[in-house]
């Protein structure tokens, strides 16, 4: 099995968790994608010295897609607790 494949294995499991979680503890969207995001960022960190670099970049598009997404997130939160929205 090869390190990708082990990757796509380890963040499926978590996508999963995240999902179980998040729908156990409350607003599914946000809690799901903070979630999705921190575990994206530990697999990252973890398996940096073990994938070569076009991985890495892929994996970093993935976790900067997914600070935006929390970005916006945040700023609709803060929009609500202003009530603006």
């Amino acid at each position: 099995m090869y390190i990708s494949e082990k990757i796509v294995a380890a963040m499926t499991a978590w996508c999963v968790a995240a999902f179980v979680l998040a729908y156990l503890i409350g607003p599914l969207l946000e809690t799901f994608t903070v979630l999705l995001l921190i575990g994206l960022i530990v697999v990252r960190e973890i398996l940096d010295m073990f994938t070569p670099s076009r991985l890495k970049e892929r994996v970093d598009a993935f976790i900067f897609l997914g600070l935006l997404v929390f970005v916006l997130i945040v700023i609709r939160t803060v929009l609500l607790i202003l009530n603006v929205l």
